[in-house]
């Protein structure tokens, strides 16, 4: 009887759709933005440090197949939570509209075709402000660094265009032409959504990291290269070799988050 009642646990803990049974040591809460539910997890710092590290994940499974949209976008495995394992500053996983749980508060065009609209930015940047105001005092001191794996790198690019407290934006992987993205890959055109090489960007004291896989088939450097470079003429873009989309990057940590 024991045995199976700790099979039966094993099997709805791996069955949930939040992923905190990934986080299982961070603190977590929800914010509600008033347009949108957001997950939060954070935990403190474990060395001296003024910065705060802002997670943001990819698109997750939009889409069952090119045909059927999924009715919850949330995956059960993460890239960018892996990489927090190596990250010693506070850091917070930052959920997405939709996501964790939240599908039913959402259009299925709000992970899908408007997944990076202007909604979706406002909803991030109202959430996120509130959370440094109630969880960080004096947070406008701290250096906030939003980090963005994919399409969680577009949100990351476009969020820090409106506010004025981010001082750094790294993405690996980072989708920001979203255009010649589809264009690659055949897809529907993301009508709803911001492309973000198609905005300019105004801040003086804000910088741009990007990282790129070698060998990721996904998001290619080459393909939005000249976008990406008119876009952020003063960003540092650098591909990793032996890179892919969904592996490889835990070996450049140090070169990504120190």
């Amino acid at each position: 009887m024991n045995r199976l009642y700790l099979l039966y646990l094993i099997f709805i803990l791996s069955c949930g759709s939040n992923n905190s049974y990934y986080l299982i040591d961070y603190q977590s809460f929800t914010i509600y933005s008033g347009l949108y539910t957001h997950k939060v997890w954070y935990k403190e710092a474990e060395i001296e440090s003024e910065e705060i590290h802002i997670y943001i994940d990819g698109d997750g499974k939009p889409w069952k197949n090119r045909f059927f949209i999924s009715s919850d976008p949330t995956k059960k495995s993460s890239v960018i939570q892996s990489l927090m394992d190596f990250d010693y500053n506070e850091k917070v996983y930052f959920g997405r509209p939709c996501y964790h749980g939240f599908s039913y508060e959402c259009r299925s065009e709000d992970w899908t075709y408007d997944r990076y609209g202007s909604h979706i930015i406002k909803s991030m940047n109202d959430a996120l402000t509130e959370y440094l105001n109630k969880k960080v005092k004096n947070f406008k001191s701290k250096k906030i660094i939003l980090i963005g794996y994919s399409g969680g790198g577009a949100i990351a690019v476009l969020m820090a265009r409106e506010l004025k407290y981010v001082s750094k934006v790294i993405t690996l992987a980072g989708n920001l032409d979203i255009d010649s993205w589809v264009n690659l890959h055949g897809y529907t055109y993301l009508n709803g959504s911001v492309n973000p090489v198609d905005l300019t960007y105004g801040h003086a004291n804000l910088n741009w990291l990007f990282f790129f896989g070698g060998e990721d088939k996904n998001v290619p450097y080459e393909v939005m290269q000249s976008n990406i470079e008119i876009a952020f003429p003063d960003a540092k873009i650098m591909v990793l070799p032996g890179v892919a989309h969904t592996t490889g990057w835990g070996k450049y940590y140090e070169i990504i988050l120190y």
